[in-house]
C-alpha cells in the first residue's frame, strides 16, 4: 500500500476533511483526487509526532476555510468525528455533509447538518460527485492558484528545490517503509567494490613514484595507501554493523505521542511495543480484541505520561480496567461501548486528574460510586441509569450527558449550580423542577421524555440552546428570563401555540406540530438562518419576510393565504411552502422551492432560472399558463396529464419531471433532510 497524500500546511483556505478512519479506504481517493485537481486539503494524517492531538486537530479546524464531513453510521458512532462537527458549527464553518451510505442520525446531529449543502456519494458516480462538488463553488477559494503547490510551502520551493526535497522524502527511511536487509547489503557491496578499487589505485602510486627515482613520494604513497586500507576497513565494519542494525525489528510505534488503532488485535508483543515509549500521551483503540497473556504489561511506566486514555468497544471487563488503570492518571478516559464494565472501582487508583469520563454504553448504572474527584464531563447515555442526585453538588461538572436511561425523577433540592451543558433526552422526566439552581445553564435538551411543562428554567439567564423535541409542552413562558441569550429553540412535537416575548438572539427555530397561528415573536430575530413551523396553524410569515441571513425556511402544511412575498430573503436556500393557499408568490431564488400543494396558485413573480434553480408544483387548470413559461432550471410537476406532457417537454425539454404524489413526496423529503 503506498503512502497516504500529504497534507497542506499554509495560510491559504485549504478544506479541511473530517472523517471516520473506518471509511479511510473511501476518503484516500477522494482527497487525493481533490489534491490532483489542485486543491489544498488537511486531514488528520498530518499530525506531526508529539504534537497534542486534541489542540492540532482544533488549531487546523479553526484555520480551515471549509469543513467537509463525510456522514456514515461510523461517523456518528465516532465521538472525536462528532466533536469535530459541533466545532466546526459553533466557528460558522462553510460546510458541506457528504453522505457515503444512508446514515440514522441522531436528533441533534440532524439539526446540525439539516440547514449546510449535502451531497450523497453513494447515489452518483464518482466523476459526477466531483462536477456537483466543484460546480458548487463552495471550495473554489481552496484551489491553489496556477503554479502553486496544493500541499503547502513546504512541499513547493520552486527552482527544482522541491522537487529534490520530494525525491528525498519518497525514499524510505528504515525496513519498516520498504527496504529490506538484502537491498541495504546490495548497496553495501557495491559501496565497498568502489572503495576496494580506490584503495588498490591509491597503493600503486608508490610503485609509480619509485620507477622516476621520487623516494620521498613513494614513503608518502605508502602512507596514503595504509591510511586509505584502514579507512575501508573501519566503512566495511560500519557497513556491516549498518546491515544488522537495519534488519532488526522496528518499533512503529516509537516516538508516536498519539497511538490511534481501529479493528485490530492487541497482543502482549504489540502491547509492549505500544507502551515502550514514554513519549506515549494519548492512547486510542476501537473495536479492538484483547489477547493478552501477560497483565502486568500494563504496569508499563510510560501509562504515567498518558493523558487520554480512549479504549472504545474493545470487549473489556472490570478485571481488565482494574488492571489497566493501575499505573494510569489520565484527564481523560472514554470507555464506552464496553458493557462488561459494571463497577467503578478502577476509578480509585486512576480519578487524581480525572477531568472527561465516557462510560456511555456500559454496564455502569449506578452513578454514586463515582469518586467525587474533580470531574467536569460526563458521558453515561443508555446505561440503564435512573437516579442522577448522587451528582449533585460535584463543583466542576459542567457538562452531563445522561441521555437513554430510565430517569423519572430527580429531586428539587439538589445542587447544579456549576453545571453548563446537560443532555437528559429519551428518559421518564415529567418537569424540570430540579433545574432551579442551575443558573449557569447555557444548553438543555431534554426530547423525547414526558415533560408538561418547563417550570424549573426561569432561573436559567443565559440559555443558549433548548431543544424540547416529543414531549407535551403548553408554555414556555419560563424560558423568558433568557430571551436574549436563546440563540437555538427546538420545540418540535409538542402542543405550544405561542410565545409572547421576542427573541433577538435567535438563529435556528424548529416548532413544527405545534399550534401556532402566528410567529410574531420572530420580529426583533434578524439574524435568524433556520426556520422550520410545518403542519402549524399558521395563516401567514408576514414576520420573517425581511431576514437577510435566513437560509431555510419550511412552513408547508398550513393555512396561509393569498399574496406571499419572499424577494428580499437573499440568502434563502431551501424554501417549503407546499400544502397551503398561496395565490401569488414573489421570490427571487433558491435552490429549491416547494409550491406543489398549493390549488389556488395562480402566478409566481420576480423568478429567474439564473437564481431559482429547482421547483415543484402539482398540476391543475390554473397552473398551465404558470408551466408555459419556465421560470427555473427544473421543474418537478405532479399529476400532468398523459396529453399534456408532450407540450409542456417541447418547453421544457430535459428540465421537466412529471412525477405523482408519492415521487415527489419523497423528492421534498430528501430536500428537507
Amino acid at each position: 500500500m503506498g503512502a497516504n497524500p500529504k497534507t497542506y500546511e499554509g495560510k491559504e483556505p485549504y478544506i479541511f476533511i473530517s472523517y471516520s478512519h473506518k471509511e479511510s479506504d473511501i476518503i484516500i481517493p477522494i482527497i487525493e483526487r481533490l489534491q490532483a485537481d489542485g486543491y489544498r486539503v488537511w486531514y488528520d494524517d498530518g499530525i506531526i509526532p508529539g504534537t497534542e492531538w486534541p489542540e492540532t486537530i482544533a488549531q487546523h479546524l479553526n484555520d480551515s476555510s471549509v469543513f467537509i464531513c463525510f456522514i456514515s453510521p461510523s461517523y456518528v458512532d465516532s465521538f472525536n468525528c462528532k466533536r469535530e462537527l459541533d466545532f466546526a458549527v459553533h466557528k460558522r464553518k462553510d460546510f458541506l455533509a457528504v453522505f457515503l451510505e444512508e446514515t440514522k442520525m441522531p436528533l441533534g446531529m440532524e439539526m446540525q447538518v439539516s440547514s449546510v449543502q449535502a451531497m450523497f456519494y453513494y447515489k452518483t458516480t464518482p466523476d459526477e460527485f466531483f462536477k456537483m462538488m466543484y460546480e458548487s463553488g463552495l471550495i473554489e477559494a481552496c484551489k491553489a492558484g496556477e503554479g502553486e503547490a496544493s500541499v503547502g510551502d513546504d512541499e513547493a520551493s520552486g527552482d527544482g528545490a522541491g522537487e529534490a526535497k520530494a525525491d528525498a522524502t519518497d525514499q524510505p527511511k528504515d525496513s519498516s517503509e520498504g527496504v529490506g536487509a538484502a537491498g541495504r547489503m546490495a548497496e553495501g557491496q557495491e559501496l565497498e567494490k568502489a572503495l576496494e578499487t580506490a584503495a588498490k589505485e591509491a597503493a600503486k602510486e608508490p610503485a609509480k613514484a619509485e620507477k622516476k627515482g621520487k623516494s620521498g613520494k613513494s614513503k608518502v604513497g605508502l602512507i596514503v595507501g595504509l591510511v586509505a586500507g584502514v579507512v575501508l576497513a573501519v566503512i566495511l565494519l560500519a557497513g556491516v554493523i549498518g546491515v544488522i542494525f537495519l534488519a532488526a525489528p522496528k518499533n512503529p510505534y516509537k516516538d508516536q505521542a498519539v497511538v490511534e488503532l481501529f479493528d485490530d488485535t492487541i497482543d502482549d508483543k504489540t502491547l509492549k511495543q505500544i507502551l515502550s515509549d514514554e513519549s506515549l500521551m494519548t492512547l486510542h483503540l476501537e473495536n479492538c480484541h484483547f489477547q493478552i497473556a501477560d497483565q502486568s504489561i500494563w504496569a508499563a511506566k510510560s501509562l504515567e505520561n498518558v493523558e487520554a486514555l480512549e479504549l472504545i468497544n474493545c470487549n473489556l471487563t472490570d478485571y481488565d480496567m482494574s488492571m489497566i488503570c493501575a499505573v494510569v492518571s489520565p484527564s481523560k478516559i472514554d470507555i464506552s461501548y464496553n458493557p462488561g464494565v459494571a463497577g467503578t472501582d478502577f476509578l480509585t487508583t486512576c480519578s487524581g486528574n480525572l477531568r472527561e469520563l465516557n462510560i456511555n454504553h456500559t454496564g455502569i448504572n449506578d452513578l454514586s460510586m463515582l469518586p467525587k474527584t474533580e470531574i467536569e464531563v460526563l458521558y453515561a447515555e443508555s446505561n440503564g441509569i435512573s437516579d442522577i442526585s448522587a451528582l449533585s453538588g460535584m463543583t466542576s461538572l459542567s457538562e452531563l450527558y445522561v441521555a437513554n436511561n430510565l430517569i423519572a425523577e430527580v429531586p428539587k433540592d439538589t445542587d447544579w449550580n456549576s453545571l453548563r451543558i446537560l443532555d437528559i433526552s429519551g428518559n421518564n422526566l415529567g418537569d424540570l423542577n430540579f433545574l432551579k439552581s442551575a443558573i449557569h445553564l447555557e444548553v438543555i435538551k431534554a426530547n423525547d421524555n414526558n415533560i408538561m411543562n418547563v417550570r424549573g428554567l426561569e432561573n436559567c439567564t443565559l440559555l443558549q440552546t433548548v431543544s424540547l423535541v416529543n414531549n407535551s409542552v403548553t408554555s414556555v413562558a419560563p424560558l423568558e428570563g433568557s430571551k436574549d441569550s436563546i440563540r437555538f429553540l427546538i420545540l418540535s412535537d409538542n402542543n405550544v401555540s405561542k410565545i409572547d416575548y421576542s427573541l433577538p438572539a435567535l438563529e435556528w427555530l424548529v416548532i413544527d406540530n405545534n399550534n401556532f397561528r402566528y410567529l410574531g415573536f420572530l420580529t426583533e430575530s434578524q439574524g435568524l438562518e433556520y426556520v422550520s413551523a410545518a403542519r402549524n396553524r399558521l395563516d401567514s410569515i408576514y414576520e420573517i419576510q425581511d431576514k437577510p441571513y435566513l437560509k431555510y425556511l419550511n412552513v408547508s402544511h398550513n393555512s396561509i393565504e393569498g399574496e406571499v412575498d419572499i424577494s428580499a430573503l437573499s440568502s434563502l436556500e431551501r424554501c417549503f411552502l407546499d400544502h397551503n393557499e398561496f395565490t401569488t408568490i414573489n421570490v427571487k431564488g433558491a435552490e429549491f422551492l416547494a409550491l406543489n400543494g398549493n390549488r389556488n396558485l395562480e402566478s409566481i413573480t420576480g423568478a429567474d432560472a439564473t437564481f431559482l434553480l429547482r421547483a415543484s408544483v402539482s398540476y391543475n387548470a390554473k397552473h398551465e399558463d404558470l408551466l408555459n413559461n419556465p421560470f427555473c432550471r427544473e421543474i418537478y410537476v405532479q399529476d400532468v396529464p398523459l396529453d399534456k406532457q408532450v407540450a409542456y417537454e417541447m418547453i421544457w425539454g430535459d428540465s421537466i419531471v412529471f412525477t405523482d404524489e408519492e415521487g415527489l413526496q419523497e423528492i421534498i423529503d430528501s430536500e428537507i433532510n
